[in-house]
């Protein structure tokens, strides 16, 4: 009996000496307890995290390491949703890549304590939304986050929106909205994605509903008025659209996107000085803003105020080097300025980055034809085709070019291909082909009734409303001997001309009346290949900064300047000095040339304008995920320098001088911005963790370059002779 109960109390012992052993930590995890409750700093929450750690370490039963688990992975979430928790909601881009990288780091470290935490799983997609992101974690941890949150409908609905930012398929991010308001009606992000999806598709009227529903919930939601705007412009709407933005200004004055959309709702009404009007108060909200420079280098060049216009596009290329849509504009601009030779010698270095983008080539092609210089052109064409078989617009181009030069058969040929592709131009391709089959020199191509079969046809695209389009079917009866027909159509033409086509139609309507069938054969000049430099000659290697090729002339910018946008262009880019010195030995031999050819390089455009003058962005509003990242939109060359004596080039530097320290005021003033939005708990959380951020600065200012981008692809769709939206 003694012996049993020895053995019992033994055997008590043993158990509370376990308990006491399990329990080792739990002095260090009431420590944590205390600190979690008055922690208000980064500091504070990692003491939380170091203490349990700890405190398991040490030894802790069941129930307590479970708990110390909780008190882990809670407040490693805490701090990873509040370093980016402005980002995330769009209220501050200050420090928005190291802050993502500080916040992965923490949820990293909370998923080796509960991999299935459904909370990290959604923020870790949201996280690499943003530029640069790792889009394939992204996807897995959002489709992970599906599958942990299906019995929580509130949260799954706010899961799907995310999930849908990863799909491509526009009609599959709409069926994840629909699901996401079936889970939550009153998850108004989904609302506003599903509208936009909507606008996308083309489903206007059913886009509109979803921006009134968004009204009536919060009738100050100045973004969903912007929508609304927008849906009202397709509609053509624009008196509405723009009383809708009115309001939306009077409720945000300090929103620069209000003003861009407005710009763009008076373009579309031929406001020209009101959309500058609203362009300059946009920018006096936000100096830096991309799109709305360029938008606004576009239509101070159809104002004709070319200065201007280079300076807009100026200020672009400090604050984003190598941008290629600045790059084109500005090769535009120039081209419309009478100053081709600079446009088409920059225009062939942004070909030669890229030798295989077929709508470069097109457009450099274009540029040339423009320029009087159509063999230069059709090489250019040619080029294009093989990268591109069967590319319709290249097809009509080489056409087009092969006829102003009197190559009738072989422009016969592309016609015929070129309608072989589908075209969009179709009606252009029909009337040319069957202009020439009318009214050739040449007997063996002349081909009446093929030319009046096409003529009709393209007759029937323009709704017999074409004035140049009827004078091709009055030639094609006229070729078949049909001149009461001819009298008919051509007569006609003459009543639906204008200006100098008018008197054009009036010439092959006199020789109807005479009974004589209209000849043409078009020689034009070409403009020598000796005024407009070969690209071999600029002597440009390819793997030099473009940031340079676009600053010269008037407005050059200060080396400080330029090596620093460079460095946020391309982390990997190193000083050229010997290239640059080279760059500017050739430049100077083509200056030289220019100055022998400046009185042939006055030309102004011709309606071939409307073919080169388009620069495409993609159509989607402020808070619209892109689906891809296909073009970054940024090249790299190297700087050239033009200079006509030493005194232009002190003058240079010193606009070069006061532009920087513009520019850096600008910075300094959009960094105390950001400071300010920033509230008392992200300033403690940069501090605390500044050694860790400090390494990845150079990151960060390349991701916000990806970032801008993504702005700029978003400002606008360009067409030059009208910017539509």
């Amino acid at each position: 009996m003694f012996l049993r109960l020895a053995l019992f109390v033994l055997f008590i012992g043993c158990q509370v000496g376990v308990a006491a052993a399990e329990d080792n930590g739990l002095e260090l995890l009431d420590e944590a307890v205390e600190v979690k409750v008055g922690a208000e700093r980064a500091e504070d929450l990692e003491q939380v995290v170091t203490l349990c750690e700890k405190a398991l370490e040490a030894g802790l039963g069941d129930e307590n390491a479970q708990f110390a688990k909780l008190m882990i992975t809670s407040t490693l979430y805490e701090r990873a949703n509040r370093y980016v928790d402005f980002v995330l909601e769009g209220q501050s881009r200050h420090m928005w890549a190291q802050r993502r990288q500080l916040a992965m780091q923490d949820l990293n470290r909370l998923r080796k304590h509960d991999a299935d935490h459904a909370e990290a799983h959604l923020l870790i997609a949201r996280l690499q939304l943003l530029p640069g992101g790792d889009v394939d974690e992204g996807r897995k941890s959002a489709e992970r986050a599906l599958e942990l949150l299906e019995d929580q409908p509130e949260r799954l609905s706010v899961a799907l929106v995310v999930s849908a930012s990863f799909v491509e398929e526009t009609e599959k991010k709409l069926e994840l909205y629909e699901k996401a308001i079936a889970e939550d009606a009153d998850n108004l992000e989904a609302w506003r994605e599903r509208g936009e999806t909507k606008l996308v598709l083309g489903n206007t009227e059913e886009a509109i509903a979803d921006f009134i529903h968004l009204l009536s919930k919060d009738d100050q939601d100045v973004e969903a008025l912007q929508s609304i705007a927008q849906a009202f412009a397709d509609q053509e709407k624009y008196d509405e659209a723009l009383e809708k933005l009115n309001k939306a200004i009077s409720l945000a004055p300090d929103e620069p996107s209000v003003y861009t959309l407005r710009s763009r709702i008076r373009i579309l009404q031929n406001d020209i000085d009101g959309a500058i009007e609203d362009l300059n108060e946009a920018l006096r909200k936000e100096p830096r803003d991309v799109g709305a420079l360029l938008m606004r280098a576009t239509l101070r060049e159809s104002k004709r105020e070319f200065d201007a216009a280079l300076a807009d596009v100026q200020r672009v290329l400090e604050l984003r080097p190598g941008l290629n849509q600045a790059l084109l504009v500005r090769c535009f601009i120039l081209f419309s300025a009478g100053r081709q030779q600079e446009a088409i010698s920059e225009f062939k270095q942004l070909v030669r980055r890229d030798p295989e983008n077929v709508e470069l080539l097109l457009r450099l092609a274009a540029m040339f034809t423009a320029n009087n210089q159509p063999s230069r052109a059709i090489e250019i064409y040619t080029e294009a085709l093989g990268v591109s078989a069967g590319n319709a617009q290249a097809l009509h181009g080489r056409a087009d070019a092969l006829l102003s030069i009197g190559k009738h058969a072989e422009a016969i040929k592309d016609y015929e291909l070129a309608l072989d592709s589908s075209p969009e131009d179709v009606s252009s391709i029909l009337n040319n082909l069957a202009w020439v089959m009318a009214t050739s020199t040449i007997d063996e191509v002349r081909d009446g009734k093929r030319a009046i079969e096409l003529a009709k046809k393209a007759c029937e695209e323009t709704a017999y409303e074409a004035a140049h389009i009827l004078s091709t079917l009055a030639a094609a009866y006229a070729e078949e001997g049909d001149f009461q027909k001819a009298l008919e159509w051509s007569t006609k033409a003459v009543e639906l001309g204008e200006g100098d086509v008018r008197e054009q139609l009036q010439g092959e309507l006199d020789s109807y009346n005479e009974g004589k069938p209209w000849r043409e054969m078009q020689k034009l000049e070409e403009r020598s290949e000796a005024e407009t430099p070969d690209l071999s000659d600029l002597e440009v290697d390819k793997e030099e900064d473009l940031a340079g090729a676009v600053v010269q002339n008037e407005s050059q910018v200060s080396e400080d300047a330029t090596d620093a946008d460079a460095e946020k262009a391309d982390d990997t880019d190193e000083s050229k000095t010997a290239d640059d010195q080279a760059n500017q030995d050739d430049a100077e031999g083509e200056a030289d040339q220019e100055k022998e050819s400046k009185a042939a390089a006055k030309k102004k455009l011709t309606d071939a304008d409307d073919d080169i003058w388009a620069v495409e962005c993609t159509k989607k509003h402020k808070k619209k995920k892109k689906d891809s990242d296909k073009e970054a939109g940024e090249s790299d060359g190297s700087e050239q320098k033009d200079s006509d004596d030493d005194e232009a080039d002190d003058e240079e530097a010193d606009d070069d001088e006061a532009e920087d320290d513009e520019a850096d005021d600008d910075e300094a003033d959009d960094d105390e911005a950001d400071d300010e939005e920033a509230d008392d708990d992200e300033s403690d959380d940069d501090e605390a963790d500044d050694e860790e951020a400090d390494d990845d600065e150079s990151d960060d200012d390349e991701a916000e370059d990806v970032d801008q981008q993504d702005t700029d692809d978003d400002a606008c769709l360009f067409f030059y002779g009208g910017l539509i939206v």
